[in-house]
């Protein structure tokens, strides 16, 4: 159909039955076309041989783009195809140039927002990273990607570093990852890009990480006696009603292996007590994990159940508002009573040490702990099934009950533990 476009024409063309479109060429310039859809959307576009090839280029979108706009645009197209150009392939290279002059002048604080929204990261994560970032680079935020270079990234790095060495590193590498994700996100019109070198190199061929020293505590075997103990006689004048549930995730984090956090937000709808197994859904490598309980652990939760019949909480070990938040005080005080300095992690390294020195398999280990298996091949074909742990979760909570002196100890949360004062839970 070939009509002489204008405001009118175009209003009265009713749109086609659904999934058909209706085209009309302009009678006064050649190869404009209009294209009506189901929807009613009006689209001008111009059908051109570009070099020997049809090309359909679209012009814009009526009413946005009335009839005299879209000729005009029309005839510099085909002056344009007459001498030889091609108007896509020139309108692509303008749209590229104009992606990399925004490209160019992407500032750090752009990039790092850009990095934080586009991966998936947990919360506390953002907020470590967030931390160590503002408290080195926050001055460097205006600043885009290329103005930062190899010498700033050094001297900022040996500077921070005099006030805290770790503090420095952990921000060098968020600053780091930064930079790694901007070279694939951030390119120039030739796909390159703006910020070709990554500055935190620096560090690494200079030697400038401070590496400091990995925290490798635990408590040991003959230490072990005089913790429970303190554990188990949080009570006297100390006793608060958050006592108990202190002592008893500590003994859980013991038994277990768990992180902090795992333990402590365990809630009870996770719990299986008559199967004797739980389950960590909000891990540190995201992956679920559903475990054993020893012998001594169900007789722990289900003491703590009856308990939660009056509590009403969803988390096995309550706070105030939520999971029990206080637990590094209550470690204070036992380290204090027991004369054993600790921190809650190092109960997952006590857990582990006591397992490898039972010779059990480091894949059973890192399975219990859900550490990842790395690039093991031989990981990806072992099945561990909760029954196969728990023969192994069952010796290690023997051999530190054994080490701890209670392999005959009954004591768990009692009744009269939980009627104590509610006014200092935590």
């Amino acid at each position: 159909m070939r009509l002489n476009l204008n405001k009118a024409v175009i209003e009265s063309i009713e749109p086609p039955e659904k999934g058909q479109r209706v085209e009309i060429k302009d009678a006064r310039t050649p190869g404009l076309i209009l294209r009506v859809t189901d929807k009613g959307t009006r689209t001008f576009s111009l059908y051109r041989r570009v070099r020997g090839v049809p090309k359909r280029i679209k012009l814009g979108t009526w009413p946005a783009m009335t009839v005299e706009q879209a000729r005009r645009r029309a005839i510099e197209y085909l002056a344009e195809i007459e001498s030889g150009g091609d108007p896509v392939e020139r309108r692509k290279r303008e749209q590229l140039q104009r992606e990399a002059e925004r490209a160019r002048l992407v500032t750090l604080r752009e990039a790092f927002e850009t990095y934080l929204n586009t991966h998936t990261l947990k919360p506390k994560t953002v907020k470590n990273y967030r931390e160590a970032f503002g408290a080195t680079y926050k001055d460097w935020e205006p600043l885009p990607l290329q103005a930062i270079t190899k010498d700033m990234v050094e001297q900022r790095h040996r500077e921070r570093g005099k006030v805290s060495p770790a503090g420095a590193d952990a921000a060098a590498r968020v600053l780091r990852a930064v930079f790694n994700d901007a070279a694939d996100r951030f390119t120039d019109e030739d796909g390159n890009p703006v910020a070709p070198v990554n500055p935190v190199g620096r560090l690494s061929s200079a030697r400038s990480w401070h590496k400091p020293a990995r925290r490798k505590t635990w408590i040991k075997p003959h230490q072990l006696a005089a913790w429970w103990e303190a554990v188990d006689h949080l009570k006297g004048e100390r006793v608060t009603a958050g006592a108990p549930v202190a002592r008893d995730l500590l003994k859980f984090l013991l038994l277990t292996g768990l992180r902090l956090n795992e333990g402590a937000r365990l809630e009870w709808s996770r719990v299986d007590l008559a199967g004797g197994t739980f389950e960590i859904v909000d891990t540190k490598n995201r992956e679920p994990l559903v475990l054993p309980l020893s012998d001594y652990l169900v007789k722990l939760l289900q003491t703590r159940a009856r308990l939660n019949e009056d509590e009403g909480s969803l988390f096995v070990f309550p706070g105030p508002s939520g999971h029990f938040k206080a637990l590094r005080r209550w470690a204070a005080i036992v380290a204090d009573e027991s004369g054993v300095p600790f921190i809650p992690h190092d109960l997952r390294r006590t857990f582990i040490t006591t397992a490898e020195s039972l010779d059990i398999s480091a894949y059973a280990i890192k399975r219990l702990v859900n550490h990842k298996q790395g690039d093991d091949v031989t990981a990806g074909y072992m099945g561990h099934s909760v029954e196969r742990l728990r023969i192994a979760m069952q010796r290690i909570t023997d051999e530190l009950l054994r080490q701890a002196d209670a392999t005959g100890h009954e004591r768990h949360t009692s009744e009269s533990d939980h009627d104590q004062p509610k006014e200092e839970a935590q």
